[in-house]
């Protein structure tokens, strides 16, 4: 199914649950989550319970298995395209009765990779295609699916969507090259909207080389993975094996200082460099003393060679 974006498949999907055991009550969250994901469950009521994570992106499983209650659910998120570990999230699954959802938003589906692990997975394919809207939402058994879910017309898209799309051209002799941007939306989500009828005819009418769009991606990675090795940054304990089709690079900044250091050299070096996320709470502890207030993002877009651009 096509959904207009993340949010949008992650509302089908509580919907979808919630029709088929109105019993359910309690969500699992990362505590290193934006607030765009709680807007497409408030309509639910749901008691959101925030859980820790490891430093490698992974969720903390024996803190998981102190404060799991059984056949509730749990939102898996794989952070920039690092798949998570699911061996033990599996094993998570058959100890509690439990429901996955994986959040795949960071990257694109890949075949018996991320986005094929959860009984329901989507993403969201406008932050590595060139489209204006678009999710993937994927179950692993039909039989929870509404068949009443209308997502099979399609709607013209919005002013905002096509504001995103266009937001890399600029007019002739305008030479900035803006490489990434991120904006918080802070939509509450109440009804189904599928993806626009524009996206959804470049996907059927375009064949998207997946194979290259990754591996530069990867190589940018890379590159910011060398670039940055100073001692303005904390990194994350990435395996870049596990690594697929990266959204960005990211790091953390050991001080406001430094975040408005590097934005500003983004700001010179025309590239956009995102503090990430908007977090829905203001206290929390995602790995003990470890703050992630001060995560920076850094763009790997596969429409820029980044050596080059920065040459």
């Amino acid at each position: 199914y096509l959904t207009k974006s993340g949010r949008y498949s992650l509302f089908e999907i509580i919907k979808s649950i919630k029709l088929s055991n109105k019993n359910i009550s309690d969500i699992y969250l990362p505590s290193f989550i934006c607030e765009e994901v709680i807007n497409s469950l408030k309509i639910f009521n749901l008691n959101i319970i925030y859980y820790k994570l490891d430093y490698n992106l992974s969720p903390n499983i024996d803190y998981l298995k102190k404060i799991l209650n059984k056949k509730s659910l749990l939102l898996i998120v794989n952070y920039f395209g690092v798949s998570s570990n699911w061996k033990n999230i599996g094993l998570l699954k058959k100890e509690f009765n439990i429901t996955l959802i994986e959040d795949n938003c960071h990257s694109l589906m890949q075949e018996n990779g991320v986005g094929s692990f959860g009984d329901y997975s989507f993403n969201s394919l406008r932050k590595i295609l060139p489209l204006l809207s678009g999710s993937q939402l994927r179950m692993s058994q039909t039989k929870y699916l509404n068949k009443n879910i209308m997502l099979n017309s399609k709607r013209y898209p919005n002013l905002d969507e096509l504001k995103y799309f266009l937001r890399s051209y600029k007019p002739r002799g305008n030479k900035k090259r803006t490489v990434n941007n991120y904006k918080p939306n802070d939509e509450i989500i109440c009804r189904s909207k599928q993806i626009d009828l524009l996206s959804n005819n470049i996907l059927i009418k375009n064949k998207f080389d997946i194979d290259y769009i990754t591996s530069t991606r990867l190589d940018n990675f890379r590159f910011w993975n060398n670039f940055l090795k100073n001692d303005d940054f904390e990194f994350f304990d990435i395996d870049i094996n596990k690594l697929f089709c990266p959204y960005v690079f990211p790091c953390i900044a050991k001080s406001e200082g430094i975040i408005k250091k590097w934005i500003q050299w983004g700001d010179n070096n025309n590239i956009s460099i995102i503090q990430w996320p908007k977090f829905p709470f203001k206290n929390h502890n995602h790995f003990g003393n470890k703050n992630l207030n001060q995560v920076l993002l850094f763009p790997v877009n596969h429409q820029f060679n980044l050596p080059i651009l920065l040459n």
